[in-house]
């Protein structure tokens, strides 16, 4: 960045010029040069930002797009799931249940067949009546409703195991459920849809003896993945602060900044007006600044010149010889 004395070069300034100018001038004008270049690294950092805001929306676009692909894909693989795994089990026990009913029917009314010529035996006398009679088992293998209970003590050996059709829907929506948990949180986690569809996964965690969510756990690293959204929030929180404490530092600045431009711009007005043309605001030659400089002092303008310590009343000496001098320098040239 050129200085203020190159950029007054630049524009006719010779050094002598230069040197003559207020050293608090000299100051706000670079001040007023540091604001133009932030200001233009502010206007590039902007359209960088707005660069970046149209690359992330195209992005966003495309995963959503993917993500329908994907939600479709996953919807036939669970149609897929339902109609080559759980329809053809619950036919399967459907046609066991009735074959097993038609065995047991057939059963009864051979045991009623024998339980009739053992009867008719009896009475002819072919066999004594005092004659130990059959008495089945207890029917442990069955409940108080005469239905079959899988293993039972003391039961039939070879009792059929039956599925209860209530508690297979009741585990497909366990399992559906589950992989909805899943799938939600892999894309809360990294913002797409899992990249195995719902029965691979459902494959592979039966492969290594693990639930769908363990399994899910382990392979997208859930847990690392939540720890690094944490800790970039924190690290975002700490940014919004640190911001936050420049913008007040900038606009600390800025004050300072305008109240220096200010107090330069009135000293230039009142040493305009007290050597130019104007007889009724130019100061005659000669004339005492005690008013002046009474004023200044009331409003806050200058020190007091009787409350300074020796080393500042030399340099308000020194600075008011300058302004003199400068002056002086401005009537001649004016006339």
């Amino acid at each position: 960045m050129a200085t203020v004395a190159e950029v007054l070069k630049q524009a006719g300034f010779s050094d002598e010029d230069i040197a003559k100018i207020d050293a608090k001038a000299i100051t706000a004008f670079s001040g007023v040069l540091t604001t133009a270049e932030q200001k233009a690294v502010e206007a590039t950092a902007k359209a960088k930002e707005a660069a970046d805001a149209a690359a992330k929306a195209e992005a966003d676009r495309v995963a959503a797009t993917a993500e329908l692909e994907k939600v479709g894909l996953e919807r036939r693989s669970l149609n897929e799931f339902y109609e080559t795994k759980v329809v053809p089990g619950l036919s399967s026990w459907e046609e066991e249940q009735k074959k097993l009913r038609l065995e047991k029917a057939q059963a009864d009314a051979l045991a009623q067949f024998y339980k009739a010529q053992n009867d008719a035996a009896r009475e002819t006398g072919f066999i004594p009546k005092d004659a130990p009679t059959f008495t089945p088992p207890a029917a442990q293998d069955r409940n108080d409703k005469g239905q079959y209970v899988a293993n039972a003590p003391g039961g039939t050996p070879g009792s059929p195991t039956f599925i209860n059709p209530v508690e297979i829907a009741s585990k497909i929506g366990d399992v559906a459920g589950t992989i909805s948990d899943i799938q939600w949180k892999h894309q809360r986690l990294y913002g797409a849809p899992m990249p195995i569809a719902p029965s691979e996964l459902i494959k592979q965690a039966d492969s290594v003896k693990l639930s769908p969510s363990e399994y899910a756990a382990r392979t997208f690293k859930f847990a690392e993945k939540e720890e690094e959204i944490r800790q970039a929030q924190a690290r975002a929180h700490d940014e919004e602060i640190r911001q936050k404490t420049a913008a007040e530092k900038q606009a600390e600045y800025e004050a300072k900044e305008k109240a220096l431009r200010d107090e330069f711009a009135a000293k230039e007005k009142a040493r305009a007006e007290a050597s130019g043309n104007n007889p009724e605001l130019r100061a005659p030659a000669g004339a005492s600044k005690f008013a002046e400089v009474k004023r200044a002092v009331e409003t806050g303008q200058r020190p007091d010149p009787l409350k300074l310590s020796e080393a500042a009343r030399r340099q308000a000496t020194r600075q008011q010889i300058h302004e003199e001098i400068a002056q002086r320098e401005t009537a001649g040239a004016a006339a």
